[in-house]
């Protein structure tokens, strides 16, 4: 057999195994790809919560619902994916050897963020509800009867709305938080005005009828509610009207 032939079946083997090493890298790039995306969408999530994490804690909203072990161990987790990573990447190919790395490792990954939002959501929820306070709506039914009170009970009901509807999310940000505050301390002010001292169950009575279309009897006005619509400064809300 001739050199050539020889230095041809060299040059064939090179080109042959430079062929399996592409495949090959070819095929581990494609497996670093997937680690990554199994990686980014739990990374950006939970980059989310820890920002709503922080907007509670610096608002002095008191998350007591997270489970502590499960954080611990899944920040030993990442800990040591990090650092077997920077050993030797390849590593993050086959992070649990032995063991199935998508049960133990990333279908877990993939639902911590939402079960850290969960427990999140609940502590602000807690905190939202500790700062609103309890309103009678078929009191605040009776008193929208009262023209002079109708925009105070107006007010309450966008606020309660507001209040409701941020507190279905957790907050982005420490002023999200304050912003929450302040309704609800406006909506205890403005409850605190129109309940101050608590209504009389004869005026409250008194003014469910007045609301109904037949009106209320004459009789109904007795002196102790009189008293109350004159010491309110509601007397001027009264009319008379015959049936």
């Amino acid at each position: 057999m001739s050199q050539s032939t020889f230095e041809r079946m060299e040059v064939a083997k090179r080109r042959a195994a430079s062929l399996v090493q592409l495949r090959t890298e070819k095929s581990q790039a494609k497996r670093f790809e997937e680690r990554g995306q199994q990686l980014l969408a739990p990374s950006r999530s939970l980059g989310t919560v820890a920002i709503q994490a922080e907007a509670l804690k610096a608002s002095g909203v008191q998350v007591q619902l997270l489970d502590s072990d499960l954080l611990a161990h899944w920040l030993a987790q990442l800990r040591t994916l990090l650092s077997e990573f920077q050993r030797d990447s390849s590593t993050i190919l086959d992070p649990t050897p032995g063991v199935d790395a998508r049960a133990l490792l990333w279908e877990p990954l993939k639902q911590l963020p939402a079960k850290i939002g969960s427990a999140l959501l609940e502590s602000w929820q807690v905190w939202v509800r500790q700062m609103v306070p309890i309103i009678s709506a078929d009191l605040l039914e009776v008193l929208r009867c009262v023209p002079a009170l109708s925009s105070s009970v107006r007010e309450i009901r966008e606020i309660e709305t507001a209040i409701k509807i941020a507190a279905k999310s957790l907050p982005d940000s420490k002023e999200s938080v304050a912003e929450i505050g302040r309704k609800a301390t406006r909506l205890k002010e403005l409850w605190e005005t129109l309940a101050s001292g608590g209504i009389p169950m004869e005026v409250v009575s008194f003014l469910r009828e007045a609301g109904q279309q037949s009106g209320v009897p004459h009789e109904r006005l007795t002196p102790s509610v009189l008293e109350w619509f004159v010491k309110h400064n509601l007397a001027s809300s009264l009319r008379i009207r015959l049936a």
